[in-house]
């Protein structure tokens, strides 16, 4: 179930809070960097599922995936109310 639903999920917010980011800052490399900030959450969720101090379940993995649904309809419309194409490429460096 995990890379069934949360993987798409997950990679659907991630390309999203990256193209925010990207429309907000001036400079590629800073876009870059601040975009990574964005899977630490769930890479932690991941780790702590490795090493056994997070059980994961069924239940467990719908509720993170709901939020996730959430979290990426959310930013699908932040991502379409604040991306500017044209701006992006006339002022980047």
């Amino acid at each position: 179930m995990i890379v069934a639903i949360i993987t798409p999920l997950a990679c659907i917010l991630s390309v999203e809070a990256n193209v925010i980011i990207s429309s907000r800052v001036n400079d590629v490399r800073a876009a870059q960097q601040l975009g990574g900030l964005v899977v630490l959450p769930l890479l932690l969720s991941v780790f702590l599922a490795a090493s056994g101090e997070f059980i994961s379940t069924s239940l467990l993995t719908l509720v993170l995936s709901g939020i996730l649904v959430v979290a990426d309809i959310t930013l699908f419309f932040v991502r379409k109310a604040t991306f500017q194409r044209e701006e992006t490429l006339t002022e980047w460096k």
